[in-house]
């Protein structure tokens, strides 16, 4: 059962928060670069976002996992 549930996890969970994370930091850096003088703050936006989305899509591949593995 925990196998399964590993097993879905690893796959949509974390391969899809990566992606998701970097996605969302690629984009947050290059919207907000264009606002800012100085490159510190949009980086650190941007890595807040990425973690953001990176958290989100480990839960909720998570979330998704706990109901596969019921049934």
């Amino acid at each position: 059962m925990w196998n399964q549930f590993i097993r879905f996890f690893l796959l949509f969970g974390v391969s899809f928060g990566v992606i998701a994370g970097i996605i969302t930091y690629l984009i947050t850096y290059s919207e907000l670069v264009k606002h800012f003088a100085e490159k510190e703050y949009p980086r650190k936006l941007a890595i807040r976002s990425g973690l953001a989305a990176f958290v989100f899509f480990l839960i909720i591949g998570a979330i998704l996992g706990l109901f596969v593995v019921k049934q």
